[in-house]
C-alpha cells in the first residue's frame, strides 16, 4: 500500500436485503477464511489504498479507502473481488466521508438489519475489520 492519504476518502459500497434480492447475495458470499484474500485483491489494486469486506446473509459490503478522483470506480471493488464484472449492474448503496461512518453506527446497532436491533451484525463487523487488519489492508484511515 502507498500512502496517497492526503487525497484520499473513505467509501462504503454493498448490497443489502433491501436493494439485492437472496439469489445475488447468495452468489456474492465471501466465507470468513477468503476475507483476508479478497481485500488483499481491492488493495493490490494502485487506487484502492484500505479495504474491508463484511460478508453475511443479509449484505456485503466493502469500505475502502481511494483517492477522491476514483469515487465513480467503486463498482470496480466488486470486480477485484470476483474477478468478473457479472456484479457490475446492480443497484449498489454507495456512502463516502462521514456518511460512511453514519451508515456503519447504523449497521453496527442492526438499525440496518433485516431484523430490527439485531447482535450479531456488531461481532461480524469486528471480524471483518480484525481480519483485513492482520492482513496488512487497513492503515491509518481505516484504523
Amino acid at each position: 500500500m502507498s500512502d496517497n492519504s492526503s487525497h484520499a476518502e473513505i467509501f462504503c459500497i454493498g448490497l443489502n436485503h433491501e436493494s439485492a434480492p437472496v439469489s445475488i447475495r447468495e452468489r456474492m458470499s465471501i466465507s470468513e477464511s477468503e476475507l483476508s484474500e479478497k481485500c488483499s485483491l481491492i488493495t493490490n489494486e494502485e487506487e484502492f489504498l484500505e479495504s474491508v469486506i463484511v460478508s453475511t446473509c443479509n449484505r456485503i459490503e466493502i469500505y475502502c479507502v481511494a483517492d477522491k478522483k476514483y469515487e465513480r470506480d467503486l463498482e470496480r471493488c466488486f470486480e477485484f473481488v470476483f474477478k468478473s464484472n457479472d456484479f457490475s449492474n446492480l443497484d449498489y448503496y454507495k456512502y463516502k466521508g462521514k456518511e460512511v461512518l453514519e451508515h456503519l453506527c447504523r449497521v453496527g446497532c442492526g438499525l440496518d438489519s433485516m431484523v430490527l436491533g439485531e447482535t450479531e451484525i456488531f461481532g461480524q463487523l469486528k471480524k471483518a475489520y480484525s481480519i483485513a487488519q492482520s492482513s496488512g489492508n487497513t492503515s491509518k484511515i481505516l484504523n
